[in-house]
């Protein structure tokens, strides 16, 4: 596929670029929307198939050979360590021995696009690299779940790198559980292996609720960590017709839809310190709350799909698609939280698609590099230019090719309002 030219200027905001016209590669006529949405993606992660999917990344301060053991003694030195390299608008990594690495989360996000892409466009080199892809996840599991191939420290938790977690879990699951939808290989085994990790190790059970946490052993009450587990078990349960599963993935969901504020407010997590809203990991709410909605058929959980889409529309993003990273705050403009728009408003459909198509529009504009990759994020008086696997380019490309399957279902389907 032929991906449109990269915007010129330092954020693409001189382009003069248009959404709806793409040019192909004999510039007589432009691409229609959908199908210039999946190019991008294709390009991107066509892009980093060439680099065997290695990257730097924002959290991996704890990688390197020569970070000073004083630093990763205390939770305050690994903090340190860590933000040092968020925090840059340049890459300081190689002089204390940190190199890219090769993350499951970011495979599942090109594996799940290119899937999208090869069923939409007949992309066979995209097939070719969604099998690659899966290999890759199916033999670098850690028992059935997956983790990041660098020890994490973040705010709220520290773990190692032979740690899974639900985060990586969930993508990589919902990668094989696409395949296993597409007729493909063993998906069904290996998404249902990993929904029953999930259900084993990181189900925790309080009186008169169940959640589950993000790590085994691990009970913190995380919300986007309890809807993505709660999406990926109901998915495998009803794909392996296995309904205690099912009722599992619900039963955890209730949790979180009790803490939504009357306003739409998801708060991150419960406990001290963890009461903020956030843009991306709104989104990851919203996104798996509605994917079981539909899934399940369950009505009571509509409204508050619509209520918690609406606040994240109108409090996480302006109209001209800006994503803010909190209510009431404009920077850094994340290039995480913008894609994740892109993909939940997507997969809402309908009157969503506008918010969507806005914010991509926002972001290839305002994010995009000359090269053709996303910038990390813009501050108010600079942007990081490290190009991200992981928190950039593959969840960049999975939300296009999401909205470029929105787009195509609407131009055959014009009535059609169900999430994709």
């Amino acid at each position: 596929m032929t991906a449109p030219p990269a915007a010129r200027g330092e954020l693409g905001d001189e382009s003069g670029w248009n959404p709806t016209t793409f040019p192909t590669q004999n510039g007589s006529r432009g691409l229609s929307a959908s199908a210039s949405y999946l190019a991008m993606a294709d390009d991107l992660q066509s892009r980093w198939a060439a680099r065997d999917d290695r990257s730097f990344d924002p959290y991996d301060g704890l990688a390197g050979a020569r970070v000073p053991s004083a630093l990763t003694r205390t939770r305050a030195g690994r903090l340190a360590a860590v933000h040092l390299h968020k925090r840059l608008p340049f890459n300081a990594r190689r002089p204390l021995g940190i190199v890219p690495t090769k993350s499951a989360y970011t495979v599942a996000h090109f594996a799940r696009a290119c899937l999208l892409i090869s069923r939409l466009s007949a992309c066979d080199s995209a097939a070719r690299a969604a099998e690659s892809r899966l290999w890759w996840l199916r033999h670098n599991r850690v028992g059935d779940g997956w983790s990041y191939p660098f020890d994490v420290q973040t705010r709220t938790l520290h773990y190692s790198r032979s740690t899974p977690n639900i985060v990586c879990t969930a993508f990589a699951a919902n990668a094989f559980l696409d395949a296993a939808e597409a007729g493909r290989d063993d998906g069904l085994a290996v998404g249902t292996a990993a929904a029953r990790f999930v259900l084993r190790e990181l189900r925790v059970h309080r009186p008169k609720r169940a959640y589950f946490g993000y790590l085994p052993g691990d009970e913190t009450l995380i919300h986007n960590a309890n809807v993505l587990a709660a999406q990926l078990v109901v998915r495998a349960g009803l794909l392996a017709d296995r309904p205690s599963m099912v009722e599992a993935g619900l039963e955890a969901v209730e949790t979180t839809v009790g803490a939504v504020g009357d306003d739409g407010a998801i708060p991150y997590g419960e406990g001290p310190g963890l009461g903020w809203v956030d843009g991306h990991h709104t989104g990851f709410v919203v996104e798996a709350m509605a994917d079981i909605a539909g899934q399940v058929g369950h009505r009571p959980l509509e409204p508050v799909v619509d209520a918690t889409a609406a606040f994240y529309r109108l409090h996480l993003f302006d109209a001209d698609g800006w994503p803010r990273p909190r209510p009431g705050v404009r920077y850094p403009v994340d290039v995480i939280a913008a894609a994740q728009g892109i993909q939940t408003f997507a997969r809402l459909g309908g009157q969503h698609l506008a918010t969507a198509a806005a914010v991509a529009q926002f972001a290839i504009r305002r994010l995009r590099s000359p090269s053709g990759g996303f910038h990390y994020q813009r501050q108010r008086l600079h942007v990081k230019r490290v190009p991200y696997a992981r928190w950039a380019d593959a969840p960049m490309s999975l939300a296009l090719a999401f909205l470029g399957a929105a787009l195509e279902a609407r131009r055959h389907h014009p009535a059609m309002g169900a999430h994709a």
